[in-house]
């Protein structure tokens, strides 16, 4: 019991010093899932787990860090530069209009627009 709770509080000290680091003002914006792409198919991914997402505007531009507490590692968040936006709305568009829709789809690296480490995911997708 006292293992769960020593477990628990320094899971939520290591959040917090997160969250006071560096010379940026960052704010929780809350979770995200994040993704991995399969390394025997570039069609197929896994969920990881939950992340939280960090940001930061400086007057001109918004940055996001995500952290993972099962890791308890830290990531900084890049635009993805494999993202194909065009793929991905024309598969939505069509699979939306046809039920036998088959593709081509975009790859998982093609799918979401962010990346941190060996991630990806939708920063827009971000929930409470």
């Amino acid at each position: 019991m006292n293992r769960v709770i020593a477990i628990a509080l320094l899971s939520i000290l290591s959040v917090v010093v997160y969250a006071q680091n560096g010379n940026k003002n960052w704010d929780r914006l809350g979770y995200v899932w994040l993704y991995k792409p399969d390394p025997g198919n570039k069609f197929q991914s896994y969920s990881c787990d939950k992340a939280i997402v960090y940001g930061s505007f400086d007057g001109n531009k918004m940055t996001y860090k995500i952290f993972i507490p099962q890791e308890n590692e830290t990531y900084d968040v890049y635009t993805n530069p494999d993202y194909d936006q065009d793929k991905v709305e024309y598969c939505d568009r069509m699979s939306a209009k046809d039920d036998h829709f088959h593709g081509p789809w975009p790859s998982v690296v093609e799918s979401y627009p962010q990346k941190a480490g060996d991630y990806y995911f939708n920063i827009g997708n971000i929930s409470n």
